[in-house]
């Protein structure tokens, strides 16, 4: 098997796993703010080798809108991108499930604006997990309990 097959099939395992959960997560907790999930844009959701979206990326992600869990996209791209990746996000039929898209705003610090970001998101939702190729699902259970 080539690393690339290994690559896929972690892949899509850690999709299948993610809306099981989060909903051992919420069911016994109460919520007083909205749910959120920031998701990281490439290698999490697009994969730059066959530029094109996991397909279970997609499958989970309009799971978990189901679920009423609003998604944001965290990505390193800058503002001067988002017509493109709006483009690319819809054209993938993604695009009607995420909530908002938020750019880099610096690009010597991407982790620190990716920080940023979610905890922006923080202020007004119970984020409940972050799902990156660095920041590989960390639930975030303290915001739930």
């Amino acid at each position: 098997m080539k690393i690339r097959e290994l690559y896929e099939i972690s892949t899509n395992k850690r999709w299948e796993v993610i809306p099981k959960q989060i909903k051992y997560l919420v069911d016994d907790h109460r919520i007083t703010k909205p749910l959120a999930i920031a998701m990281d844009l490439v290698v999490t959701i697009w994969d730059t080798t066959d530029q094109k979206v996991f397909l279970k990326s997609i499958t989970t992600i309009k799971k978990l809108c189901d679920m009423g869990i609003d998604i944001f996209v965290i990505t390193a791209r800058k503002e001067h991108h988002r017509n493109y990746t709006v483009k690319q996000l819809q054209d993938k039929g993604i695009y009607d499930y995420i909530e908002d898209i938020l750019m880099c705003k610096d690009q010597t610090n991407i982790a620190g604006s990716k920080k940023d970001h979610r905890e922006e998101i923080g202020r007004s939702y119970h984020s409940i997990m972050a799902i990156g190729d660095n920041v590989w699902a960390c639930i975030l259970t303290r915001m739930l309990i």
